[in-house]
């Protein structure tokens, strides 16, 4: 499962098992006696499968480059490139899964030809193909709309978890942003379903992953 680490079969299904029961890293390194080192290479080659299978479910996947330009004013400092880096996601609801999709930042002047979004007025800026955007950098999620109660339900429980799972982290690096949003999508997702099952099969359909 990952290049290098050596580890037998079974030592590889121990870590992917308490993956699955949600331990930390150095919850499994004591348990199965693995460096922490190690454990942390095998959760990232675990998390960028899941973000491969996600992105594969997603059903905005195919024109979400066409709608998820949200457009800053231009003395916001936060300019960083790639989906790992930001903190703006939105959220699709579909057939009881939601799905959060990494929005692309841009900077833009009010010059008259389209209006301006900010951190500070999500509320009034309708973006398509989404029923609410969350805001990770001030932990606020807006502009949920014409969508069912049962939508809204799930969009709110999930960025409820969301936000719990991430608190345990203590300060996040950005940079593994994507990855642990795309986990707490899939663990949404499949909440009601044996994750490990779901996971071994994720794990061998992206093999290649490293």
């Amino acid at each position: 499962m990952l290049k290098g680490a050596h580890l037998s079969e079974g030592k590889s299904q121990d870590i992917l098992r308490y993956f699955s029961e949600d331990l930390t890293a150095t919850q499994i390194a004591n348990l199965t006696g693995v460096s922490r080192v190690t454990v942390n290479n095998y959760f990232r080659t675990i998390r960028l499968r899941i973000a491969r299978h996600c992105e594969e479910k997603n059903p905005s996947s195919n024109y979400s480059k066409n709608h998820s330009v949200v457009y800053l004013k231009k003395e916001s400092n936060d300019y960083e490139s790639g989906p790992e880096r930001q903190t703006l996601y939105g959220f699709h609801w579909h057939n009881g899964k939601v799905f959060a999709s990494s929005l692309e930042r841009k900077e833009k002047s009010d010059n008259g030809n389209g209006q301006v979004v900010s951190d500070q007025n999500f509320d009034q800026y309708k973006l398509h193909n989404y029923h609410a955007v969350a805001d990770f950098k001030n932990w606020k999620l807006f502009n949920i709309q014409n969508s069912s109660d049962v939508a809204e339900d799930d969009i709110f429980c999930f960025w409820n978890d969301t936000k719990n799972r991430m608190v345990k982290f203590r300060g996040l690096h950005k940079n593994m942003l994507y990855l642990h949003v795309k986990e707490c999508e899939f663990r949404y997702n499949y909440r009601n379903d044996d994750i490990n099952t779901v996971l071994l099969g994720v794990m061998q359909k992206h093999f290649s992953i490293y």
